[in-house]
């Protein structure tokens, strides 16, 4: 399983299940509880293409939906078969050029949004800013060190310590 933590929270990925992380900082840790193999695979692109993809939808397709941190799905058999298809190109060594790199993605994206329309949208909505009050107290109890709170608040380490003076009127090192 996967432990993703992003500055909007903290979630696990096991067998089965699927996520699309928009771009941005976040920290993934693997580890297993028993002998079993497991792969994964991690498509990263820019958040620019998902956005345009949602923006050429037809209007009464797009909904207005929170802004999410993540997708989080159960896999389907389109899903597994685009994961296996990826992967043997992996295995083989296989460079894609642009064009067809962006069709990939695109097909990613066209079987993620039959899957979860809603979630697809609040993905690649309008960004914002999560507070650091709000990122602090969401990883509060998650295994998270002082250098990886700072990346997730998208902060050098020195910016993140004084920001959380601010803040708290502490240093981290005292909270």
């Amino acid at each position: 399983q996967k432990h993703i933590y992003r500055g909007a929270g903290h979630t696990v990925l096991k067998a089965g299940f699927g996520m699309l992380v928009p771009e941005g900082n976040s920290l993934i840790t693997e580890h297993t509880d028993n002998e079993d193999r497991y792969h994964s695979v991690i498509v990263f692109f820019p958040g620019s293409i998902g956005r345009e993809f949602v923006s050429a939808l037809p209007r009464q397709q797009r909904t207005q939906v929170p802004q999410a941190p993540y997708i989080h799905f159960k896999s389907n058999v389109y899903i597994e078969e685009y994961i296996h298809q990826i992967r043997a190109l992996i295995a083989r060594r296989q460079r894609l050029s642009p064009e067809l790199a962006l069709l990939k993605v695109q097909e990613l994206l066209t079987a993620m949004y039959e899957l979860a329309p809603e979630l697809l949208m609040a993905v690649f909505g309008p960004a914002s800013n999560l507070p650091l009050k709000s990122l602090v107290e969401q990883n509060l109890l998650s295994p998270v060190t002082m250098d990886e709170l700072a990346f997730l608040a998208n902060r050098s380490l020195s910016s993140f310590k004084r920001d959380f003076l601010k803040e708290y009127g502490v240093p981290p090192q005292k909270y």
